[in-house]
């Protein structure tokens, strides 16, 4: 017959299996969770980049025409006046 002691080892024995496959298995989900994260926030860091970039490139752009667009009116207002006099 098993002795009593005997059973009582072998479940705490599996008990123990059992929670260091558990934490294991947490640890694993941990990790692919943390670098499933990590790798949105790396593209929408890329993607936040670009974006500025494209943000600067079209204002300055939008200044560049915009100043000669008032040189240009400028220019027109200077000549008007000297038809004036």
């Amino acid at each position: 017959m098993i002795d009593e002691h005997e059973i009582t080892r072998k479940a705490y024995e599996q008990k123990k299996e059992i929670i260091e496959s558990a934490n294991e298995r947490s640890r694993e989900i941990s990790n692919g969770t943390k670098e499933y994260a990590d790798d949105l926030l790396a593209h929408t860091e890329d993607v936040l980049t670009q974006t500025l970039g494209g943000l600067e490139k079209n204002i300055s752009e939008a200044l560049k025409l915009m100043e000669m667009s008032i040189e240009d009116t400028l220019k027109t207002v200077q000549n008007s006046r000297k038809e004036l006099k």
